[in-house]
């Protein structure tokens, strides 16, 4: 931003969003999450929210919850390739 402040330190420190741990070097967002956990800002004012990752997956016609349940692929865990050009089936 213009003034030097960080869009992502903003959103996470102000609870508006999650701290992405497939970046465990990312310091600052770490600290701004656990700050806002602790003083229970934003997303962290409920007891037990739910990370976006799993209520997208919960989605009942959500495509990439049928495939996934399909395939036996558990989230979080490394996506494999699709074969888009022919018939759409994971590699």
């Amino acid at each position: 931003m213009k003034d030097g402040s960080n869009l992502s330190e903003l959103s996470v420190q102000n609870g508006q969003s999650w701290w992405n741990r497939k970046d465990p070097t990312n310091i600052i967002l770490e600290n701004a999450e656990n700050t806002a956990r602790l003083i229970r800002c934003g997303i962290w004012e409920k007891e037990n929210p739910m990370p976006p990752w799993e209520w997208r997956y919960k989605q009942p016609f959500s495509i990439a919850r049928k495939l996934l349940k399909e395939k036996g692929i558990v989230p979080g865990q490394p996506f494999p390739a699709f074969n888009i050009e022919n018939t759409g089936e994971i590699q």
